[in-house]
C-alpha cells in the first residue's frame, strides 16, 4: 500500500525520481505471509524541487523471517537511507546511501554499507550512467569495497 501526498507517482514501475518535475512525498507499507514465513516493510520517499535542482530521499525498513518454511531466509531487519540532490544544469545527482542488515539469528551475518556516487541523467530515464563506490563492513570479516558502473538505455 502506498499513499502519495501532493503529486502522484503513476508510472507502471516505481520512478525513484522525477528529476525535479514533480513534488512527491510518499509513505508505504507492505506485508507478506506464507505458512510460517512472514515479511513486512515500511518506507517513506521524498522527491521535491529545491533551488536549481531537486532533492530526493528515502528511508526503508524491511523485516523477514523465513522460519521453517524458507530456511534460506533468516530472520533479519534491514534499513536503507538514501539522499541525493539533482543539479539540473549539469544533469547530475550526487547520491549518499547507508544500508544495514541485522541478522538476528546469525552472529556473523550483520553488515553495514556506505555508498557515495553520482547519476548522470544523459537523457533522463531513457539514457543514464550511474557510478558508486561502496564500503561494505560485514561483522567478523575484513572490510570490502565495491565499485559499480551502470549504463542504462531504454528504447520505446
Amino acid at each position: 500500500m502506498q499513499y502519495n501526498f501532493f503529486d502522484t507517482d503513476n508510472a507502471f514501475f516505481y520512478t525513484g525520481t522525477s528529476l525535479g518535475k514533480k513534488r512527491i512525498v510518499s509513505v508505504g507499507a507492505a506485508f507478506d505471509a506464507q505458512k510460517n514465513y512472514h515479511g513486512y516493510d515500511a518506507d517513506a520517499f521524498v522527491d521535491w524541487p529545491a533551488g536549481p535542482g531537486a532533492l530526493t530521499g528515502q528511508v526503508d525498513y524491511n523485516h523477514f523471517d523465513g522460519d521453517v518454511t524458507l530456511l534460506t531466509v533468516p530472520k533479519q531487519n534491514d534499513v536503507l537511507l538514501e539522499l541525493g540532490y539533482l543539479v539540473r544544469d549539469w544533469k547530475v545527482t550526487p547520491v549518499l546511501q547507508y544500508a544495514r542488515r541485522d541478522l538476528s539469528d546469525i552472529t556473523t551475518g550483520d553488515e553495514n554499507r556506505v555508498s557515495f556516487g553520482a547519476n548522470y541523467w544523459w537523457a533522463g530515464h531513457n539514457a543514464n550512467v550511474k557510478f558508486a563506490v561502496t564500503r561494505i563492513a560485514p561483522a567478523g570479516l575484513a572490510t570490502q569495497h565495491e565499485v559499480t558502473l551502470q549504463l542504462q538505455i531504454f528504447y520505446f
